[in-house]
């Protein structure tokens, strides 16, 4: 399954962004709860100008493994401290949190 995903990142890396799709699209078919392949696929749909899509991916990926995009977002936080002022990053820790305990209270994360 990984090797699919691989051709997937492959594609991307070469623009070649629908047969990515295609490739996170059979990985997803294999195993659906790839958070991975998700996350791919959301990529490839941004870079097509795809926002909806990309955003409908992206949940899914952070629904399926919320503790990485929770790092991920922190991460970037601690990069970009020294260009935002707190009550702008308030706001940004405030609304993450919101869209986390949604998704938690959605179900779809405890399933």
């Amino acid at each position: 399954m990984r090797h699919i995903a691989i051709w997937g990142i492959s594609f991307e890396y070469i623009k070649q962004y629908e047969d990515a799709i295609k490739c996170y699209d059979k990985a997803i078919k294999l195993n659906p709860d790839d958070h991975h392949a998700y996350h791919n696929k959301a990529l490839a749909l941004a870079s097509l100008g795809y926002d909806e899509l990309f955003l409908e991916y992206y949940d899914k990926a952070m629904e399926l493994n919320p503790k990485r995009y929770e790092d991920m977002y922190y991460e970037a936080m601690k990069e970009s401290d020294e260009e935002m002022d707190l009550e702008t990053r308030a706001e940004m820790e405030a609304y993450i949190a919101e869209e986390m305990e949604q998704h938690i209270n959605q179900g779809g994360v405890l399933n």
